[in-house]
């Protein structure tokens, strides 16, 4: 190939508005299951407040509590996850293809 034939132009680069609004979706899910788990928890300890130390009766509750959320929010996780990279894909597809369309309108082609 001569470098009559060289199509030059700038590279595509990452789109930081994309990854902040990822990092804000992820951290969004993360928030609501804090505050899903310190909901659960946080009666138990009001419930068995007059013992010390964690017998079995405190640590079997939350053990079943913790479960019963660990399965919710895998589900959440996954389906939430799964709708969150797709999306985050395509908006990643639509800006790599509008940079690319405007650059190679500012390209000099060689002849």
């Amino acid at each position: 190939m001569n470098d009559r034939n060289v199509i030059k132009g700038k590279p595509l680069n990452f789109n930081v508005g994309i990854q902040r609004w990822y990092v804000k979706e992820l951290a969004n899910l993360v928030d609501e299951l804090t505050k899903d788990v310190y909901r659960e928890i946080k009666p138990l300890y009001k419930e068995y407040k007059e013992q010390i130390t964690l017998d079995a009766s405190i640590s079997s509750q939350a053990r079943i509590t913790l479960n019963k959320l660990r399965e919710f929010f895998e589900k959440k996780f996954n389906d939430k996850g799964k709708k969150l990279a797709e999306k985050m894909a395509k908006k990643t597809n639509r800006y790599a293809n509008t940079t690319f369309l405007q650059m190679m309108n500012n390209v000099l082609i060689y002849y």
